[in-house]
């Protein structure tokens, strides 16, 4: 595991699987971890949207700012008569999609230790692929200044 001593904005752009900042805390260990760090610097967005058949963007990341995805979760309930589902995007790319057969519903979620970052205008958006198909969704992060 690498360990960078520098301040956390410094490391922003060095963040890799593992890395950890030392850091004077005032949490009961000596290891400041990344997540920890954009829980007391940033600015928590908690989103959630609904769609059947359609797309939604639940968020757009600022001019200036930066989006850490550190978790998401995704609800489907399927009645279009054949197997279809949703998925949860981020920066276009989905991290997050299921497809349960019809008359079911399925529920999953994801957590990112190393949490997906997103830049100025790339968004955070839920898919449904058909009709009658509801897809219902959740992503929380941090808005950090870039």
């Amino acid at each position: 595991m690498a360990t960078i001593n520098t301040t956390p904005k410094k490391i922003l752009d060095k963040l890799d699987s593992g890395v950890t900042v030392t850091q004077p805390t005032t949490k009961t260990h000596n290891v400041y971890t990344f997540n920890e760090w954009l829980a007391d610097n940033g600015t928590l967005k908690l989103l959630q949207g609904s769609v059947e058949n359609d797309s939604e963007t639940l968020y757009t990341v600022p001019t200036g700012k930066v989006f850490y995805l550190t978790s998401c979760n995704l609800n489907i309930l399927n009645n279009s008569g054949a197997a279809n589902g949703g998925s949860i995007r981020a920066g276009g790319i989905a991290i997050l999609g299921i497809t349960p057969i019809n008359g079911t519903s399925l529920t999953n979620s994801a957590s990112f230790p190393i949490p997906i970052k997103l830049t100025a205008d790339q968004t955070v958006q839920i898919f449904s692929n058909a009709l009658n198909t509801k897809t219902s969704g959740r992503a929380q992060g941090y808005e950090i200044s870039a």
